[in-house]
C-alpha cells in the first residue's frame, strides 16, 4: 500500500482529451486483447448520464472491468520508475476528468489490503497522501476477498469520494474511488484480532485545511517520505518495530575547548572506540538542550552544528527523528525543505564520474537521497526552480564514515558545497572529529530512566511470543544495577538492544556472572545462530562449539576484514579491503 501511494501522476494533466479508443492505444501492446475490452466498455457503458460524454462514461466502466487493464495501471502506479506511466497518461487524462465531474460523496467506505502490518505506516496525526486512484466500497462484504488470511480493512471517512457504482461494470460492489492526492489520517491507533486481521480508521483531509498544488507537491512527497519512515526495526529482529517517537535521544551542549582536548587526546590513541570508558569518565558533565532548541545556541544567522556521538549511540535515530519531526510540522518550520543525506552514500558507484567540465550539484543530491522515484523533466525544472538554499536545513549524517574516502570527483561537492550550506547539522563519532565548530552538541546515549523504559518496552513487544515477559523485564533491569560494567555499556542504545535480545532467550537469561567479554561472545554466537536458520540449517541441537566449526569461514572472514579496517583507520569498507580480507582468510 505504501508504494502504491507513493508517486505523484500531475503530468498528465498536460495530455489533450481523447477518444477511450485513442486513449487506450499507447498501452494495447502490453494489454493481450486490449482494444476487445475497449469495445465491450463502448457498449455497455452508462448511456443515461448527462454528467459525462460517452467516452469519459466508457472509461470508467472499462477501469471497473475484471480485466488485465485494472491490475497493469496499478502496477505501472505501483512501479518506482514512471517512465512507463507515460504510456497511460492519455488515458488518465479521460479518467480522471470524468472522475471529476462526478459529485463528491461524503460517507464512509471500506478498503482491504492482504497485508496486516501496513496500518503501522499511518503514526498519530501524520496526514497521508495517496497518489494513486484507490478503489474502495460502501458495501463492507465486497472487500472480504480482498484480505486474504492477514490483511488490514481501512474505514475511511471521505470528503471527496466519487461513487461510481451508475458507472461501474460490477455496480453491486458499490465502488467508491479515492482521487489522487487524497490526503488521509489516522482516527486512532489500528486494533488487531488474533493477529489475523487489522483494522484501521482514517478520515480525510479536507483540502482546504492542507493546500496542495503542482507547485508544492514536491516538498510535500519529501515530507510523506520521512513521515513514512516513521517506525525503527529491531537490530537481532527487523520483524519487530516501534514508532520512532518512542526512541530515546538525548542532547546536550559540548564546551569547544574541552572537547578539543578530549578529541586530541583520544585521537592518539590507535583503536578509537576501544580505549572510550564511560561517558562520564571522557565528557564530564554537559548541560542538556531540547533537541529543538538545538539551533537558540547558534549567534550567527547561519545555523551550524555539530552533533557528536559515539559508535551505536543512536547518531542516525538522531537523523532520522528530526526530519520525522520536521515533515510533521513539529521543527523547524522556518525551512522550507530539510534534506537528510547518508554520507556514506557519496561512493562513486552513486555518483559515477561525469564528462569533463559537468559537475554534481545540491539540487542532484536532492533528487538521489531524497526522492524514491524518478523525476520527470518537468519535475526537476520545477525543483531547480524552488530550491533555495537559504532555506533549506541539511542534515549529514555520518562525517567519519565518508571523510578519508570521499571520491576524487566528490570532494569539491563534499568540502566546498555540503559543508559550507549556511544551515545544516552534521554528525560524526566523537574522536574522529577533525572539524571545528562554534556549536557542538553530543549525543549522551540512554539516561538511567530510558534504561528501565526501554527494556519494559522490549518485553512487552515479545508478550505474544514470550511467556512471563513483566517478569523478565524485571529481572533483567535488577541484573543491570546490580552489575556496574554492565550497566555502563547499557546507555549505548544498540547495545541494551543486544542484552534485551539475549535475555529474552531461556538458555541464558539466568546467567549470574555476565561480564563484558561474554556478553559479546553471545552476542556473537546468538548471530551466527540466525545466520545458520537463514541458511536452512537446524540449530536446535547444536552446542557453541559446533555453531561456530558451522561458521568458521565466515567468522575468519570477518575477524580478518575488522582488523584490516582498524589498521586502515577506516570505517567504509572499501572493495579493496574486502578482497585483502578475502585472500588473507583463505
Amino acid at each position: 500500500l505504501e508504494e502504491v501511494n507513493r508517486n505523484p501522476i500531475f503530468d498528465f494533466k498536460d495530455s489533450p482529451l481523447l477518444t477511450l479508443e485513442a486513449a487506450i492505444e499507447k498501452v494495447t501492446p502490453t494489454i493481450s486483447g486490449c482494444m476487445e475490452y475497449v469495445a465491450t466498455a463502448k457498449k455497455k457503458y452508462n448511456r443515461h448520464s448527462a454528467l459525462l460524454t460517452r467516452d469519459e462514461s466508457a472509461a470508467i466502466y472499462l477501469y471497473s472491468m475484471p480485466t488485465p487493464i485494472f491490475a497493469r495501471l496499478n502496477e505501472t502506479l505501483r512501479a518506482k520508475t514512471r517512465h512507463a506511466l507515460k504510456s497511460w497518461f492519455a488515458f488518465l487524462k479521460l479518467f480522471i476528468t470524468a472522475l471529476e465531474k462526478l459529485p463528491s460523496t461524503q460517507t464512509t467506505v471500506w478498503r482491504g489490503v492482504s497485508d496486516y502490518n501496513v496500518g503501522s505506516i499511518f503514526a498519530d496525526n501524520d496526514v497521508h497522501i495517496w497518489w494513486s486512484v484507490n478503489s474502495c466500497s460502501m458495501d463492507l462484504r465486497s472487500i472480504q476477498s480482498y484480505l486474504g488470511e492477514n490483511g488490514t480493512l481501512f474505514a475511511i471517512d471521505v470528503l471527496d469520494g466519487k461513487d461510481v457504482s451508475a458507472f461501474s461494470a460490477v455496480p453491486d460492489e458499490q465502488e467508491v474511488l479515492l482521487m489522487p492526492g487524497t490526503r488521509l489520517r489516522a482516527r486512532c491507533e489500528s486494533l488487531s484480532f488474533i493477529d489475523r486481521l487489522s483494522v484501521l480508521h482514517l478520515k480525510e483531509v479536507n483540502p482546504q485545511s492542507v493546500s496542495l498544488s503542482e507547485s508544492n507537491y514536491l516538498v510535500e512527497q519529501i515530507r510523506q517520505g520521512y513521515q513514512r519512515n516513521n517506525r525503527l526495526q529491531r537490530i537481532m529482529n527487523p520483524s519487530i518495530s516501534f514508532p520512532i517517537e518512542q526512541s530515546y535521544v538525548n542532547l546536550a551542549i559540548v564546551k569547544a575547548k574541552d572537547q578539543h582536548e578530549k578529541e586530541k587526546q583520544l585521537r592518539g590513541e590507535k583503536h578509537g572506540d576501544a580505549i572510550i570508558g564511560t561517558f562520564e569518565e571522557i565528557y564530564g558533565m554537559k548541560t542538556a538542550i531540547d533537541i529543538k532548541n538545538i539551533f537558540e545556541t547558534c549567534k550567527n544567522q547561519e545555523k551550524q552544528v555539530l552533533v557528536l556521538g559515539r559508535a551505536g549511540i543512536g547518531k542516525s535515530t538522531f537523523c532520522r527523528y528530526v526530519a520525522y519531526q520536521w515533515a510533521k510540522g513539529s521543527f523547524w518550520s522556518q525551512y522550507e525543505l530539510l534534506v537528510l543525506i547518508p554520507l556514506r552514500h557519496l561512493t562513486t558507484n552513486r555518483y559515477p564520474l561525469l564528462p569533463p567540465g559537468q559537475y554534481y550539484s545540491l539540487v542532484d543530491l536532492v533528487k538521489k537521497e531524497v526522492f524514491q522515484y524518478d523525476l520527470s523533466e518537468k519535475e526537476e525544472k520545477l525543483l531547480r526552480k524552488q530550491f533555495d538554499e537559504k532555506k533549506t536545513l541539511w542534515i549529514l549524517d555520518g562525517h567519519d564514515e565518508i571523510v578519508q574516502n570521499v571520491p576524487s570527483h566528490l570532494k569539491y561537492l563534499f568540502e566546498q558545497r555540503l559543508l559550507k550550506t549556511p544551515h545544516h547539522i552534521l554528525t560524526s563519532r566523537s574522536y574522529l572529529n577533525t572539524l571545528s565548530y562554534d556549536v557542538q552538541m553530543e549525543i549522551t546515549g540512554f539516561t538511567d530512566k530510558n534504561i528501565e523504559e526501554y527494556v519494559q518496552q522490549f518485553f512487552n513487544q515479545m508478550e505474544n511470543t514470550l511467556e512471563d515477559t513483566l517478569i523478565k523485564s524485571q529481572k533483567l533491569f535488577n541484573f543491570l544495577i546490580s552489575n556496574s560494567r554492565i550497566w555502563g555499556v547499557a546507555h549505548i542504545p544498540i547495545n541494551l538492544e543486544l542484552i534485551c535480545s539475549l535475555w529474552s532467550n531461556e538458555d541464558w537469561s539466568e546467567t549470574k556472572d555476565l561480564t563484558i567479554t561474554k556478553l559479546y561472545s553471545m552476542m556473537t554466537e546468538w548471530l551466527c545462530r540466525r545466520y545458520l536458520i537463514a541458511q536452512n540449517i537446524p540449530i536446535q541441537n547444536l552446542s557453541s562449539d559446533e555453531v561456530y566449526q558451522y561458521c568458521e569461514k565466515e567468522l575468519t572472514f570477518l575477524e580478518t576484514l575488522a582488523f584490516s579496517a582498524m589498521e586502515n583507520n577506516t570505517i567504509i569498507i572499501r572493495p579493496s579491503l574486502l578482497e585483502q580480507a578475502w585472500k588473507e582468510a583463505k
